[in-house]
């Protein structure tokens, strides 16, 4: 992992890092709190589920770095591995990490349109629309009939579900709260990172940018954004294209400081919890 992790960052570069860096401290604050929110999030919806302390945040960034270093749900597999061999919990641990994982989608599929709705109202976000229908429209359309289709069985299929009514209501207003801060910070990052463009540009952009990652048979999603970018907006997507490489590298640099601490004998919970 931490192989791949120095691979990945030195294909974006050290020279375009330095060139793109702000100066402000706000900006790396905001980072900050964009990589720490959503496991944050994690840890508050299974202290309820698991019934753990925050001595098990090191499970969830790890979690974090394996589902985005290696390969999808690679940390769901270990999250519960670990929970069967950490915790007694009231349900089967498969289970539960199913049912969180089937929440999240749903919240954020339905988000993430009704957002991306709403931009269609500003100019800006007509713009971007118009620049994926140009690039890949076909095959966002049936992308984009894939994300509603699934999201509807699931919502009118109650039975997929194991945990009860009022859980899943709880952490379902988790994931809402996450996806609406995550998109407000990720407005601030790049308003702090670009100043003198009005929130309505960075507004659309997160749409956009949120709608592309949750596009399924999508290959290259970053690329295909920061080209709408610069389709769009000209020299100002050039500037977002550079903040996303930035942001892009940070995360990576995140990551393998996770991998490396979590590799320290002793950082890994390993006392039983008690559920």
């Amino acid at each position: 992992m931490v192989v791949l992790l120095v691979l990945q960052v030195r294909s974006i570069g050290w020279e375009t890092i330095e060139r793109v860096s702000p100066s402000s401290p706000l900006f790396y604050l905001l980072f900050a709190a964009s990589y720490l929110g959503p496991i944050l999030t994690e840890l508050v919806i299974y202290r309820r589920l698991w019934n753990v302390g925050i001595q098990a945040a090191p499970l969830f960034f790890r979690k974090r770095v394996m589902n985005e270093a290696l390969f999808g749900y690679s940390g769901e597999a270990y999250a519960v591995w670990w929970a069967k061999t950490h915790t007694r919990a009231r349900y089967d641990p498969l289970k539960i990490v199913k049912d969180v994982n089937l929440l999240s989608g749903i919240v954020s599929n339905l988000g993430t349109l009704a957002l991306l709705a709403a931009t269609l109202l500003l100019s800006n976000g007509v713009r971007l629309a118009s620049a994926a229908a140009a690039a890949r429209g076909p095959a966002i359309l049936v992308a984009m009939a894939i994300i509603l289709s699934v999201t509807l069985v699931i919502l009118f299929r109650p039975k997929l579900f194991s945990l009860p009514p009022r859980t899943r209501a709880f952490i379902a207003m988790l994931h809402a709260v996450r996806l609406v801060t995550g998109v407000m910070m990720m407005m601030a990052l790049w308003s702090v990172a670009l100043p003198g463009h009005g929130w309505a540009l960075w507004l659309a952009l997160a749409a956009w940018r949120n709608f592309i990652a949750r596009l399924p048979f999508v290959p290259n999603k970053d690329l295909l954004f920061v080209n709408l970018a610069i389709l769009s907006l000209g020299h100002a997507g050039r500037d977002v294209a550079a903040i996303l490489a930035l942001v892009s590298a940070m995360t990576l640099v995140a990551h393998l400081s996770v991998a490396l601490i979590g590799a320290v004998p002793g950082v890994m919970p390993r006392a039983k919890a008690m559920a």
